[in-house]
């Protein structure tokens, strides 16, 4: 999966991930998005909700449906700062 910015298409760094309401795990650390944006996570076909949190993001949630080598692309939206 890939996290980007509503409005730029940018990367979002560090977005961490969540599956069916349930951190994603890598030993110590919840699973996160790198560089580039990208997470990725091995999931059996069927029904998933992924969402996807970053500071000064909305949390973004995606039902999906999986299929065999699919990717897909999670919206986060910024949150409005006050001036």
């Amino acid at each position: 999966m890939r996290a980007v910015e509503k409005w730029t298409g940018n990367p979002v760094r560090n977005a961490r991930i969540s599956l069916n309401d349930i951190r994603v795990m890598v030993g110590e650390n919840q699973l996160a998005t790198n560089e580039s944006g990208v997470a990725t996570l091995d999931l059996t076909m069927g029904s998933a909700k992924i969402c996807a949190s970053a500071e000064g993001y909305e949390t973004a949630c995606q039902t999906l449906n999986v299929v065999a080598n699919t990717a897909t692309t999670i919206i986060m939206t910024p949150i409005a700062r006050a001036l």
